[in-house]
């Protein structure tokens, strides 16, 4: 029977290419889709206990209490207020974790819901591990920065972006140029778009005097968290606090609606999938109405008949999966420019889901196959 299988599969050749060809790019997107979600969620779950004890005090927006991006890159606060928040609360908080902060966007994301590709972050030199976090690895170089010396620190995405390779390479910031001082290991969303400068530097490039985005505040305990975060917001009205639950909070609520649309496409692929393969499985009974009449006559049990259609439609699925895999990872590969997205665990659900997407579709050809009669069969045209 596996013979017979093999050489309907191979006798129509259209259609059974064609029929893997729509699998496969209905896989391609399971894969992208599936990898891009699966990285962001796992990545910020991930990423959110380097928060704990930390806080961002910022400029108070109504858009911040609605799912405002991380890090809080729209925020803009007079440095006076930042300086004295600093000197308020200097007992209180880590001084070597606690700088103020400067963002300002070089490239933007590759694609939706994903990192920027370049994000300029300015900081006290000494303080870069406020940023980063205390675990980050460098490549080559050096992560402290020298005040006054033009240099930058860069994450691999932003590496990548300015297509530099080691560690002396320059680059260009608004007509600046910045030597490269330091060069980080791939890591997180946070790290790898990070061009680390110094504060005072990067109000400078970017035409920022006075101002600062933010003030990023490391406390010694973190039961502290939310006397101080009242106590700032109290003694200053302009300000606001995101702390690590309101992080986390902007985040969910911010992927939401990104996962809500990325699990309707999901849906959708799956759909049109099992629609491609049991238009075309419904269409070979009717083809073989005939030779599926002349197997019954000689002896062959509807079990056969049976197994016959859900090996063909397993056969076209498993090597369409197969290869929407392959053309998944391509995509992350040379568009996104993120293969790290893919993992082996995507693949198997990718494959996984092919195989189910063919049982599936021929459940409904295989029993309108079994129930064929051999003497009308055999009549038929």
């Amino acid at each position: 029977m596996f013979k017979y299988v093999i050489q309907n599969v191979r006798r129509r050749k259209v259609r059974t290419l064609l029929t893997i060809l729509g699998i496969a790019v209905c896989i391609q997107m399971f894969t992208i889709i599936s990898s891009i979600i699966d990285y962001t969620i796992s990545d910020l779950e991930g990423e959110m206990s380097k928060y704990a004890g930390q806080m961002y005090v910022k400029a108070k927006s109504v858009s911040s209490s609605t799912g405002e991006t991380f890090p809080p890159m729209n925020s803009s606060i007079l440095q006076n207020d930042g300086d004295q928040v600093l000197e308020d609360f200097g007992e209180e908080i880590q001084q070597d974790l606690s700088t103020p902060v400067i963002f300002n966007m070089i490239a933007g994301p590759a694609g939706p819901n994903m990192p920027p590709q370049a994000l300029a972050v300015g900081v006290t030199p000494g303080k870069e591990q406020a940023y980063t976090g205390e675990d980050v690895k460098v490549e080559s170089g050096s992560l402290e920065l020298k005040q006054g010396e033009k240099q930058v620190v860069l994450g691999s995405d932003a590496a990548a972006f300015f297509k530099v390779d080691e560690v002396g390479d320059s680059i260009q910031l608004s007509g600046e140029t910045y030597t490269v001082s330091g060069l980080l290991e791939s890591a997180n969303r946070v790290v790898n778009p990070l061009v680390l400068l110094s504060v005072e530097d990067a109000k400078e490039t970017f035409s920022l005097a006075d101002t600062y985005s933010t003030v990023l505040l490391t406390l010694k305990k973190l039961d502290d968290i939310e006397i101080i975060s009242k106590e700032i917001t109290t003694d200053n009205n302009k300000l606001e606090v995101m702390t690590q639950e309101g992080i986390a909070e902007n985040i969910n609520s911010s992927l939401q609606g990104t996962k809500m649309f990325m699990s309707t496409i999901l849906i959708t692929v799956v759909g049109v999938a099992v629609i491609v393969i049991l238009i075309v499985m419904v269409l070979a009974i009717m083809e073989r109405t005939k030779e599926i009449g002349v197997l019954r006559a000689i002896g062959a049990s509807k079990r056969e008949i049976m197994s016959s259609v859900l090996l063909e439609s397993l056969i076209m699925s498993f090597i369409g999966g197969t290869i929407g895999v392959g053309l998944g990872f391509l995509v992350l590969l040379f568009v996104f420019q993120a293969p790290y997205f893919f993992t082996n665990e995507i693949a198997f659900l990718a494959v996984g889901m092919s195989i189910l997407i063919g049982v599936l579709s021929s459940l409904y050809p295989s029993f309108r196959a079994v129930k064929i009669h051999p003497q009308e069969a055999l009549r038929y045209e």
